[in-house]
């Protein structure tokens, strides 16, 4: 999870490896979709605990940084998207004939 947040809080990652465990594929949409997304750190304050509750506090420090932007999905008509879908299948036709000469 921490190889995924790291490229995440760096503006500039050129590859972020979500395919590196099951945990961040799943949340992929989460960490670095159109989503606003909430982590909640829980740390424990006994001794035998503190190696995790570094661990954790290390990390959250981390996603602190992962900034995602949120677009609202655009809303439009059934007949806005039929003609959206014609002009690309004539599109799409056009380069196959060309191809094909």
């Amino acid at each position: 999870f921490g190889s995924s947040a790291i490229p995440l809080s760096q503006p500039t990652a050129p590859v972020v490896p979500y395919r590196d465990s099951i945990l961040t594929w799943l949340l992929s949409d989460s960490l670095g979709g159109n989503s606003k997304t909430t982590m909640l750190a829980t740390v424990s304050p006994t001794r035998s605990a503190m190696s995790q509750t570094l661990n954790t506090l290390r990390f959250a420090s981390l996603a602190l940084n992962i900034v995602n932007t949120v677009a609202a999905n655009e809303l439009r008509s059934d007949s806005e998207m039929i003609a959206d879908l014609r002009d690309r299948i004539a599109r799409l036709s056009l380069q196959l004939e060309n191809s094909e000469a």
